[in-house]
């Protein structure tokens, strides 16, 4: 069987009516739709589902039509999207937002291409190849609108999603890499998005939490941060998995467990201990980006404090800061005994 016949026919049997029925044979109408349109003023709407179709998987056969016909098969994609079920179907914006692209409607295609990645649940939602498409559609939108750094976190973004998508990936440290990237040039939906990924994915759960936490705090989002922090903690708790984490991460963790200490003005001391003890015993350090997280806190607390955690995050960073903390009461005060009790779970 032959499985490659064109999908831009139309067909009719007007001129077949003289054979069959003895009229004037009347002149053949065109195979084409689109040169069939163009002796007509407008076209049925199955002829307008037919054009549609065509230009959603081919929009440059649009080139030779004139605005006014491109403004109503845009009209008609977004009629036909917008009544069925009642709710925006992400496959129909995706067609709308590349025929919008296609006739340089750029506004248009953006909000289309945005709105079908907005759906990232249930059977509608954009997969595999529909979905990277959109992304770098959108990318390439930003890029022709001037707005490289927009256009610089969609391509990271859909190179970082690519990878998470791909079982047989081993990528996903690159994911991670992206995700911080996209944290340090203030794009923490994006970011937050490839960290929701790898923990999907089980990808080193408390560290990757802990990154998540630091994300969803640029965002205010404390209740979910806090969950965040929360499951590390609890994660770290377990043998295997504390065996398996590198030792700075639990670091990171009680640091985050002082912050909210201090945003709650509650007591910190027994976490402190717990740090220094920590601190003393692991000697592997790893650079972490938390200056922005302070920053973004800083005016809700006191001065003090904000010198003490970023004090903290220094010798988390670098045990040759450890000797700063000693100017600090709360870290100076009392011996850090080995039988001193865990800090109860906030």
């Amino acid at each position: 069987m032959n499985h490659n016949i064109p999908n831009d026919l139309v067909f009719d049997d007007e001129s077949l009516d003289g054979i069959l029925y003895g009229d004037e044979c009347p002149k053949a109408t065109p195979a084409d739709i689109f040169e069939y349109w163009q002796d007509r003023d407008d076209l049925p709407t199955k002829c307008l589902d037919a054009v549609t179709a065509i230009l959603a998987q081919d929009p440059e056969k649009g080139n030779s039509l004139e605005s006014g016909r491109l403004t109503s098969i845009v009209e008609h994609m977004e009629r036909s999207q917008a009544t069925e079920n009642g709710e925006a179907n992400p496959r129909e914006l995706l067609k709308i937002g590349r025929l919008c692209h296609a006739v340089g409607r750029l506004e248009q295609a953006e909000a289309a291409y945005r709105q079908s990645l907005d759906h990232r649940d249930g059977v509608d939602q954009l997969l595999g190849e529909d979905r990277w498409q959109a992304m770098n559609n959108l990318a390439r939108i930003l890029e022709q609108s001037d707005r490289a750094v927009e256009a610089k976190e969609a391509h990271m973004l859909c190179d970082g999603e690519k990878l998470l998508d791909d079982e047989k990936s081993g990528g996903l440290v690159t994911v991670r890499s992206l995700a911080l990237d996209l944290f340090l040039v203030g794009s923490f939906k994006a970011s937050e998005r490839l960290y929701q990924g790898l923990l999907a994915r089980r990808f080193e759960q408390p560290g990757t939490l802990v990154h998540l936490a630091r994300v969803l705090l640029m965002q205010d989002r404390l209740p979910e941060a806090q969950e965040a922090i929360t499951s590390a903690w609890k994660l770290m708790q377990k043998q295997n998995v504390r065996q398996e984490t590198p030792s700075y991460v639990l670091s990171r963790i009680i640091f985050f467990r002082i912050l909210y200490a201090i945003l709650a003005r509650d007591n910190c001391s027994c976490l402190v201990t717990r740090l220094k003890r920590d601190l003393r015993e692991n000697f592997r350090r790893e650079a972490w980006t938390i200056g922005p997280v302070i920053a973004h806190f800083k005016q809700y607390i006191r001065p003090c404090d904000v010198e003490f955690l970023e004090a903290i995050a220094g010798a988390i960073n670098s045990q040759e800061n450890m000797d700063r903390l000693n100017g600090f009461s709360v870290w100076a005060s009392g011996e850090v005994a080995i039988s001193d009790p865990p800090c109860a779970e906030r």
